[in-house]
């Protein structure tokens, strides 16, 4: 399983692959990429931090999001096809 690289953007590709991947999540209800750009930016740059149990909901356009879907790295590059 190939590693996420610390600290650089991600390619076109990853990109490709991650708007793909949540155009397709529950039928387009979770963030456009462009939106989970901003989102993530405001995330960083607030004075709290948020857990992701707070801010899934958000992203992914949804009261229950499988968040469990997700918790290992594995699960997650798996979803998005590498």
């Amino acid at each position: 399983m190939r590693a996420f690289a610390q600290n650089e953007p991600l390619t076109e590709t990853e990109l490709g692959r991650l708007d793909e991947f949540l155009k397709s999540y529950k039928g387009g209800k979770a963030m456009k990429i462009e939106e989970v750009d901003g989102f993530f930016s405001a995330l960083i740059a607030g004075p709290e931090i948020v857990a992701p149990s707070e801010y899934m909901p958000e992203l992914f356009g949804s009261e229950t999001p499988e968040t469990r879907a997700f918790s290992t790295l594995q699960k997650l590059t798996k979803s998005w096809g590498s």
